[in-house]
């Protein structure tokens, strides 16, 4: 896996890119996102990484997020269905044993069902 690089921050937030030997890309969520609406900033980001990955393999990795409060769920709920549109293989993971985590974990997995190149693991 090459060194991490980060590909964008707000706030507390900060969001690190890697790339495997095989290919597969790894977005790392650290830190905390609690901002009012950061949509406004993050939703161009994944929309142009989404892009860029179209029928590539991603892992979204929320394991080392200390926080994310309800108006982050919404543009990661819409950059994994815009994943799937463009034919991204991704891997959603989540530390099911960290309460918040584990809500937005289950309702992460009620929306893989119906998406075909999601898949979520915790």
């Amino acid at each position: 896996m090459s060194s991490p690089d980060t590909a964008f921050s707000l706030g507390d937030l900060s969001i690190t890119t890697s790339t495997s030997a095989d290919g597969e890309t790894t977005l790392a969520w650290l830190g905390t996102s609690d901002a009012r609406e950061p949509g406004l900033e993050l939703t161009p980001f994944l929309s142009s990484f989404a892009d860029e990955h179209a029928g590539k393999a991603v892992v979204l990795d929320f394991r080392k997020l200390g926080y994310m409060n309800s108006a982050t769920v919404s543009p990661i709920i819409h950059f994994a269905r815009a994943l799937d549109a463009q034919g991204v293989r991704t891997r959603i993971l989540f530390d099911a044993g960290v309460g918040w985590q584990r809500v937005n974990f289950v309702a992460m997995k009620s929306i893989a069902r119906t998406l075909t190149h999601i898949t979520v693991e915790g």
